[in-house]
């Protein structure tokens, strides 16, 4: 696989909830190293569409690929080798530890009833430490903190090794601090062999200092896609959201704040 081999295409893919179309004949195509954002009004079905992508949904039409091969043909394990999902909201079943839980990422690996090995267990303890959850390796993820949780839920995709992650609001229950760690280690992260991201976010300034490439869902089916500084502009923006906005310009480029 090249540079510039996609990890996931869709061709005329229609999406809808119920009777609301969320996208309609998407042609998308995600490529390694690329970072993309998916923005959107609350409810216009953005965690819908990335479940969708991730194989956890039907779409009503059109075809899905992991890299080169249709997703509906490959297997769960195989889909969990290739791809790593982030939920929303994080749901512990069952009392684990954090080292416990963060290993969950290695499972796909796995043969039936096989323990991790000790490599496992390095690739487990060393997204802890990128997260900054070590010292909490033993400690039981009910007593976590919302941001906790969330850095632990990123930890356990890191320790997956995925080509390609999808991330729900990524930046979820973290503080300002904590926002742009996380970021900064996806960034990294997505630098390193063929991998690529598509997360979705609420913060426009995060998305444009993060993010190379951008997909905004309008609603009605209407998704618009491309790279970051062509389609992250202020009158997309202020149609995407229905509220004006002005832009500030500062180290990181160009910012936009609501009038």
């Amino acid at each position: 696989m090249t540079k510039t081999s996609a990890l996931l295409t869709t061709t005329a893919l229609d999406v809808t909830i119920g009777q609301q179309p969320i996208c309609h004949a998407l042609e998308l195509e995600i490529k390694a190293g690329e970072r993309w954002a998916m923005l959107g009004r609350n409810g216009v079905g953005k965690s819908t569409l990335l479940h969708t992508l991730a194989g956890l949904r039907p779409a009503l039409s059109g075809e899905i690929a992991l890299q080169g091969e249709p997703l509906k043909q490959l297997k769960p394990q195989q889909i969990a080798q290739r791809l790593g999902l982030l939920f929303q909201q994080q749901d512990d079943s069952f009392p684990s530890s954090v080292m416990e839980t963060t290993l969950i990422g290695r499972h796909p690996y796995l043969k039936p009833w096989q323990w991790e090995s000790k490599i496992d267990q390095e690739k487990a303890l060393a997204a802890l430490q990128q997260l900054q959850l070590e010292p909490l390796a033993e400690r039981i993820t009910t007593t976590l903190s919302g941001g906790e949780r969330q850095r632990l839920a990123i930890a356990t995709l890191l320790t997956q090794e995925p080509a390609l992650m999808l991330l729900d609001e990524p930046t979820n229950h973290l503080d300002i601090h904590h926002q742009i760690a996380v970021l900064n280690q996806l960034q990294q992260w997505s630098h390193q062999g063929e991998r690529a991201l598509l997360m979705t976010l609420h913060d426009i300034n995060l998305a444009l200092r993060y993010c190379d490439h951008a997909m905004l869902l309008f609603g009605e089916g209407e998704v618009v896609a491309g790279k970051s500084e062509e389609v992250l502009t202020r009158a997309n923006l202020e149609r995407l959201y229905l509220h004006p906005l002005f832009s500030i310009s500062g180290e990181w480029g160009q910012a936009y704040l609501p009038r």
